[in-house]
């Protein structure tokens, strides 16, 4: 099918060529150190993609037809020596049986390119694949580089907190959550956050002993990350692109607006899209980790209980 296609390609070139040639003589000439043919009177333009086709894939020769004498003309050049042998070899053949050799020709290059093509491909590299969170590392409050496949198989809450919010008191029915549901297969991780007027100022020892003493905190605390912009973790990244902003809850209007208010006068556009609007937002994974539950700051822990409950069935 190929050098059918290709064979009418070139008869149709060669047609062209011989209607824009009519009583012109042909020499050749040397341009760019290969010989091509040259033609005192003007050509169209499919004679020249014509010429400059053949002289490519049929590599160190250019063809020549006379129209009224019926011969063909193959002027041989030589890459090595870059010089035009003036050998002329003349065929008394049907043109035919001219265009059918072309073809073959212009098939087997076609052939010989789709061969690179494919060794190619098979040897560009494959782009890696994650699988979801359980490709995620964190660290912890020491440094230490955690997977968060080490999480498979259980439920977790995902909470970005702070030492100084008015949310903070959260952390009390958050370790009321983790004691009553982690012997069944709960986990809370908690990663601290300074992004929101800077109400978690501390250092990592800090930041711990404050939980310790204050709420009695036992689930674990991670080393302090971004949850916006362009130093986020790469788990809030993909938690917000599993489970996008979809709005604050019925009745939380007044204490909505205050948020946006904040962020519009200081301008960090976490009003914004999927940003994580406050301290103490909240993600529930599934065990499986394919689903992902988005809630947002004013929610409640024991609010939670029911949804928890049922991705620990």
């Amino acid at each position: 099918m190929l050098a059918a296609t290709v064979f009418c390609k070139a008869y149709c070139c060669v047609s062209a060529y011989a209607s824009a040639t009519k009583h012109a003589k042909v020499k050749p000439i040397n341009i760019n150190m290969i010989n091509v043919p040259y033609f005192r009177d003007s050509l169209n333009m499919d004679a020249i993609c014509f010429f400059g086709l053949t002289q490519v894939l049929l590599k160190n020769c250019v063809v020549c037809v006379d129209q009224f004498s019926q011969r063909y003309y193959i002027f041989c050049t030589f890459a090595a020596n870059q010089v035009f042998n003036k050998v002329k070899i003349q065929f008394k053949m049907k043109k035919v049986l001219f265009l059918a050799v072309v073809a073959l020709m212009l098939a087997s290059g076609c052939n010989n390119q789709s061969k690179k093509t494919a060794q190619v491909a098979e040897t560009e590299p494959v782009a890696e694949q994650t699988s979801g969170i359980y490709d995620i590392t964190v660290k912890d409050m020491d440094g230490s580089d955690v997977s968060l496949a080490n999480y498979k198989g259980k439920v977790l809450l995902i909470v970005n907190v702070a030492s100084k919010c008015g949310l903070t008191p959260q952390y009390e029915g958050l370790e009321a959550l983790y004691r009553k549901y982690k012997d069944q297969g709960f986990e809370i991780l908690a990663f601290p956050c300074n992004q929101f007027l800077g109400q978690e100022p501390g250092t990592n020892e800090e930041i711990q002993s404050f939980c310790s003493l204050n709420y009695n905190v036992t689930f674990p605390l991670f080393d302090k990350i971004d949850v916006n912009g362009e130093n986020e973790s790469p788990l809030y990244t993909y938690l917000k692109e599993q489970a996008p902003f979809q709005g604050y809850p019925e009745g939380a209007e007044e204490f909505a607006a205050r948020l946006d208010e904040i962020h519009q006068k200081t301008e960090t556009g976490f009003d914004q899209g999927d940003a994580i609007r406050w301290n103490f937002g909240k993600f529930l994974v599934s065990k499986d980790g394919k689903t992902i539950l988005r809630f947002e700051p004013m929610v409640m822990p024991d609010m939670l209980e029911e949804a928890i409950q049922e991705m620990l069935k």
